[in-house]
């Protein structure tokens, strides 16, 4: 026959192994989830695709991906808010590559042109964004920006101009020459008077653009024009491709 004390003893030695074995399971899940987070979800491979000129290692840094991390703890904000700090670089998407790889999708800002100032010279790209400034030195295979009256200019800030219409007219132009892949074909661009622009590419022609109406069609025509003229040997001349898929060579000496 069972006293009440034998029945108590009983009881707390069956609470305290529950105890025991509850505190044991509940080891047992931290353990999984480090082993979880540490090992089986760690991030083993990073790819970075769309970059140019910045290095893998630096966009991975600016992502905040270059220690142990467990693909849990991403979070797309961040990456995102680390790649766009950088000047050049443009954040896109991020995806899963199974559950210990990423791929970061960017695209880098193109140098476009050089814009002489007073204190130095500037590189922006298509949208007029200030990627660089040096002392001087122009030998980067770039066009000269010229006539473009800026009232603002900082490295990592889009140029200010005086004339609104000035940016517009250059964007305009920049954007299509990336697209037709010919930015390597001028070696100025003016863009004083936004309706008159003006091209002259490395051998001397000037071609006059106009305003910003079809430039697709005017980029094109003139590209072609060009072309035929240097094959059929002509003098270097004017062109005028004011008149959207239309261009007239004028010889030097008319």
């Amino acid at each position: 026959m069972q006293t009440p004390e034998g029945n108590m003893k009983k009881t707390k030695a069956a609470g305290r192994t529950a105890a025991k074995t509850a505190l044991l399971a509940l080891i047992c899940v931290l353990c999984a989830l480090v082993l979880l987070h540490v090992t089986i979800l760690r991030i083993t491979t990073v790819t970075v695709v769309g970059n140019v000129h910045v290095s893998r290692s630096e966009i991975i840094s600016l992502a905040g991906l270059n220690r142990p991390l467990s693909i849990l703890n991403v979070r797309e904000k961040d990456v995102r808010e680390g790649i766009d700090s950088h000047v050049r670089l443009n954040f896109d998407r991020l995806e899963y590559e199974g559950i210990n790889g990423l791929v970061i999708y960017v695209t880098e800002r193109v140098p476009c042109v050089n814009l002489i100032a007073h204190d130095g010279v500037y590189l922006l790209d298509a949208e007029g964004l200030v990627l660089e400034k040096t002392e001087g030195d122009l030998a980067n295979g770039l066009m000269s920006l010229t006539g473009m009256n800026a009232k603002y200019l900082a490295v990592g800030q889009k140029l200010i101009p005086v004339d609104v219409k000035q940016l517009s007219a250059y964007t305009c132009v920049m954007q299509e020459m990336l697209l037709q892949n010919c930015l390597q074909d001028f070696s100025e661009i003016n863009v004083a008077h936004a309706d008159g622009m003006y091209l002259v590419t490395p051998d001397g022609y000037v071609i006059d653009l106009g305003d910003m109406q079809d430039m697709r069609a005017k980029l094109f025509t003139l590209r072609g024009v060009l072309r035929e003229v240097r094959s059929l040997g002509y003098q270097v001349g004017t062109l005028d491709a004011t008149v959207p898929g239309t261009c007239i060579y004028t010889p030097p000496d008319v």
